[in-house]
């Protein structure tokens, strides 16, 4: 089996938006643990509970969180204020995929120790890394990526913090589960679009779209490269995108080149270019 390159695991990461997902998260520091469900539909929606508790939710449009006092307000910032609301370290499972998360963040200011290497989570086939963000021992992390989805699935510090996912299920979520019965009026604060993160969506799947179209094109790169980050590098090159999203196109599994599938895929990037172009990006 040939280990995945660095850039081809945050590919895989930043990819795992555009599945949907469910699993617990645990998230632990020498003070303690709490312990996170999710779940995340390919639309761009989240719903996160603490103990049977709505903590999180976005249906995409609005965005709603808990904050300490105990009451879920509607909410003006996204991902960003779920962090308000005081996680140990500020991990929370929002930061396990996407370009907004964990791993592609770092992937700007790391250096590569030691992996990939194989591993086994609860049945399924998962690659861990060693990272360094600079030189102090101390500051070394390893993180654990699912080979299905890309999901991070776990993270280890020296430092005694720890972030696992248990229950990992890949399959389609309810959108009831991204819709609250008695939802809070917005007040004073404005309605949650998140174009950023809807252009950012459109930037991967037009990458993928592209890569799609000129597959034989793809291919033929592949065929003729060294090595995968070879590979990778020529793909960014032929796309005109960044490695990691270049990263993403190769990680696309083959049930994705079917009509059905590129229609899928086309009709998505359609809705979502309409929506970008409605919103106001002073509401982002």
């Amino acid at each position: 089996m040939t280990p995945p390159t660095w850039p081809e695991l945050v590919g895989r990461n930043f990819g795992a938006t555009a599945v949907s997902f469910r699993g617990r998260m645990t998230a632990r520091t020498p003070d303690g643990a709490e312990t996170f469900d999710f779940w995340y539909s390919a639309a761009g929606k989240w719903r996160v509970e603490h103990e049977g508790e709505v903590l999180f939710l976005t249906d995409g449009t609005a965005t709603f969180l808990r904050g300490e006092d105990g009451d879920l307000t509607r909410h003006d910032g996204g991902r960003s204020s779920f962090r308000a609301v005081g996680l140990g370290g500020g991990f929370s499972p929002l930061d396990l995929i996407g370009g907004q998360g964990l791993l592609y963040r770092m992937s700007r200011d790391i250096a590569v120790v030691g992996g990939p290497e194989p591993r086994n989570v609860e049945g399924r086939e998962c690659w861990s890394i060693e990272l360094a963000t600079g030189e102090s021992p101390d500051r070394r992390v390893t993180i654990t990526i699912d080979g299905r989805t890309g999901l991070v699935v776990g993270v280890d510090t020296p430092a005694g913090g720890s972030v696992e996912v248990t229950g990992l299920r890949e399959d389609a979520v309810d959108d009831g589960l991204f819709v609250l019965d008695d939802a809070p009026d917005a007040g004073e604060v404005p309605v949650v679009t998140d174009r950023q993160r809807m252009v950012e969506r459109l930037q991967l799947l037009a990458a993928l779209d592209a890569g799609l179209t000129r597959r034989d094109e793809v291919m033929r790169l592949v065929a003729d490269a060294a090595d995968a980050e070879t590979a990778v590098a020529a793909v960014a090159e032929l796309l005109d995108v960044d490695v990691v999203v270049a990263g993403v196109v190769l990680a696309a599994q083959v049930r994705s080149f079917t009509v059905e599938a590129r229609d899928k895929l086309a009709r998505e990037l359609a809705d979502l270019r309409e929506i970008i172009a409605s919103l106001d990006p002073d509401e982002a």
